[in-house]
């Protein structure tokens, strides 16, 4: 049976010489059983997509049929290793939804804002404009009463639109500070999925290749001692299950490299 794999989905993988060894052993000692049993010659009509076990490399279940059964050893480790790349891609996932939650929180604020900012910049342009006759010459009861004079009310009037004037550029202006501290932090949320799906990808990939190394020192001793080396290391080319799609080595997936 395959031992556990030196590390956790979080942590690092180590292969060492000693390891090495120990797969290559296990080849040859299962080699020496006769595992795995390789039929001489595939069926007359069948295709390389029915040789691949359901699944594997695209294939798609229910047509393909595998005419070479994996040892225990490659099953316990074809199974840790998709245990370890599904608990790798949990914590992504617990992760991820934090960062979304922030993400969405950031838009309902700016949705918020932007409305504020509309009326803001509205109220602005209203008072912008240069107060008319009978808005300079408005007096009030208390005025009227006190017997001010015209040019001390129509001075009022203008002092007071300044101020209004002034005061719903104040505002606006803090609305479009928020607006930026909100685009901020919704660009640092983006950034940080951006980067915990790299590092996931990353690894994901570790892992793949932790588990690669093993099976590849574990084919050496197949091949090595198996009595029909060639015809068995083919047939396991056609088992490999693939990487899952969030695992994908697209230049897309890996942000363009």
């Amino acid at each position: 049976m395959a031992d556990k794999a030196a590390g956790s989905p979080t942590g690092p993988l180590r292969y060492n010489g000693s390891d090495r060894k120990r797969d290559y052993r296990r080849g040859r000692a299962d080699a020496r059983r006769h595992l795995p049993l390789v039929p001489r010659h595939p069926p007359l009509g069948t295709g390389t997509a029915q040789l691949a076990i359901p699944g594997g490399n695209g294939a798609a279940p229910g047509r393909a049929a595998a005419l070479i059964s994996l040892t225990p050893f490659l099953y316990e480790l074809s199974n840790r290793r998709n245990q370890d790349l599904a608990a790798l891609y949990k914590l992504y996932l617990n992760e991820r939804n934090g960062l979304l939650d922030a993400l969405r929180e950031a838009d309902g604020k700016r949705q918020q804002l932007l409305v504020k900012q509309a009326a803001a910049q509205e109220r602005l342009e209203q008072l912008s404009q240069p107060l008319t006759e009978e808005e300079e010459a408005r007096v009030t009861y208390g005025e009227l009463k006190a017997g001010h004079p015209e040019e001390l009310t129509r001075m009022r009037r203008a002092r007071a639109r300044e101020q209004a004037r002034q005061n719903a550029q104040q505002l606006l202006d803090a609305i479009n500070d928020k607006l930026h501290e909100v685009a901020v932090a919704a660009g640092k949320a983006q950034g940080a999925l951006a980067t915990k799906l790299a590092e996931t990808q990353a690894g994901g990939m570790e892992i793949v290749f932790y588990y690669e190394q093993r099976k590849a020192s574990y084919f050496s001793g197949l091949a090595h001692t198996h009595r029909r080396n060639v015809e068995l290391l083919e047939r396991l080319k056609l088992a490999d299950p693939g990487l899952p799609e969030w695992l994908s080595w697209s230049p897309i997936a890996l942000g363009g490299i």
